[in-house]
């Protein structure tokens, strides 16, 4: 129970910061291309075998019909099973993470992407960066 206060503390923060971080492009994906990815290198941190980082999901257009045109994501990833959990989710009706972010009921548990996936490939690429490599 601690350690969720701790974790809390330490997201809250981040809840309304705006979009400062030093975010680095990855590859488009997405069903038709519309999604440019990023990924906060600066700001990966490990514990306990794994890997805390933060993703922006950048859409060409609103997302499903909706009006977000950007997602950040704070995730916990486990490079040696090669899966990841989505611990905060934040919609923003503008690109890049601007305005403010609408916090997103999450359905937890782990995911298990394929390897050449959008999501895929931000994970690979986070853990070659971070040299934890299956």
């Amino acid at each position: 129970m601690g350690k969720l206060i701790i974790l809390l503390i330490t997201l809250f923060p981040f809840y309304n910061m705006p979009a400062l971080a030093s975010w680095q492009p990855l590859k488009k994906g997405g069903y038709d291309g519309n999604v440019q990815s990023y990924i906060d290198f600066d700001d990966v941190w490990k514990d306990n075998g794994y890997i805390y980082y933060w993703t922006l999901l950048d859409y060409s257009k609103p997302e499903y019909e909706t009006d977000t045109l950007s997602m950040k994501l704070y995730n916990r990833a486990d490079c040696l099973s090669f899966k990841y959990e989505i611990l905060v989710l934040l919609n923003y009706k503008k690109p890049m993470a601007q305005g403010k972010g609408q916090k997103d009921a999450l359905k937890g548990g782990w995911y298990y992407p394929k390897k050449k996936s959008l999501l895929g490939r931000n994970l690979q690429s986070l853990c070659i960066i971070t040299n934890i490599v299956k």
